[in-house]
């Protein structure tokens, strides 16, 4: 049985299979300018893409459809960094805007609107405690989840030099030992539920695994996420899902677009990534903050 990488060896895995993507062209990076743009004391990253990748981006979301045109079945090779466990791989971002982005995905397919299990946060945080990283998942196409098989992302901290490691991190109430939930207000504009992640040096990753479900199932339902689980499993109900060594943050989602932008995970860490430089003064004209509450704020 595949169980993974020894430990303390990923982040050089990491970047000697970017190295070797990269002499080999099979990474497509997205080249970008970006820019601080502050709101509400938070200091938001925007990136700007100088010329778009060719990303695919599945349109049908059947099972059957996603299979047919999953990059992950099969994945390319030169891709493969490790195996997260069992069931799950590490791979390149083939389409990166930050180097050294890491997906964990399913061997198998599995639907990305389908609840996550212990397995998937036992990978997940036997990756992200490997280096300092903030992972992320985007549970639905309203989330902006660009493929439906199921993938958690892994990127390096900090997401700029200066400034706090994640630019939202000041602005929420992480004295949480347990799931809560926060509705928005004027300093976190958004609705969410919020837990401080507590471990201990020899916290085996199938043991954070389990606790860190437990507390996702609870945030489920704080959200009213759980209530959109449909008969054949999957949610209807959209969201994305932050997690670090420290906290573990759930936002709900209503849209997933704000002035055509799309919106992932990533904003609510305080990273954009806007298309154009019309996507880019959208922002610039009403705030990140604005944006955040449109696309997650009360209805």
């Amino acid at each position: 049985m595949k169980t993974g990488f020894l430990r303390g060896t990923l982040w050089n895995r990491v970047v000697e299979t970017q190295q070797h993507a990269l002499d080999q062209a099979v990474l497509e990076p997205i080249p970008t300018s970006f820019e601080i743009l502050q709101d509400r004391q938070v200091d938001f990253l925007v990136r700007v893409v100088q010329h778009l990748a060719k990303k695919p981006r599945g349109s049908n979301r059947s099972a059957g459809a996603a299979e047919r045109r999953n990059p992950f079945l099969p994945y390319d090779s030169a891709l493969f960094v490790a195996d997260a466990g069992a069931r799950h791989v590490c791979l390149l971002n083939k389409f990166n805007v930050v180097d050294h982005h890491l997906l964990i995905v399913t061997r198998d397919f599995v639907h990305q609107d389908r609840p996550l299990d212990p397995d998937d946060f036992s990978a997940w945080w036997r990756c992200l405690v490997e280096y300092d990283s903030l992972g992320f998942y985007n549970g639905g196409v309203r989330a902006g989840a660009s493929q439906p098989h199921r993938h958690l992302q892994l990127i390096p901290l900090p997401l700029h030099d200066s400034g706090p490691r994640i630019p939202t991190e000041p602005i929420l109430d992480l004295d949480c030992p347990r799931p809560r939930f926060f509705p928005s207000d004027d300093r976190v504009p958004f609705d969410h539920a919020l837990v401080r992640v507590s471990t201990e040096d020899d916290s085996s990753a199938q043991r954070m695994g389990n606790a860190l479900h437990r507390w996702y199932v609870e945030m489920l339902d704080l959200t009213c996420i759980a209530a959109s689980r449909q008969p054949d499993g999957l949610f209807s109900g959209a969201y994305n899902l932050l997690l670090t060594r420290q906290w573990m943050l759930l936002v709900p989602r209503r849209h997933e677009h704000f002035a055509g932008i799309s919106l992932n995970a990533m904003a609510f860490a305080g990273a954009f990534l806007a298309h154009d430089h019309q996507q880019r003064d959208a922002l610039r004209r009403q705030g990140p903050m604005t944006a955040l509450s449109y696309v997650a704020g009360r209805s």
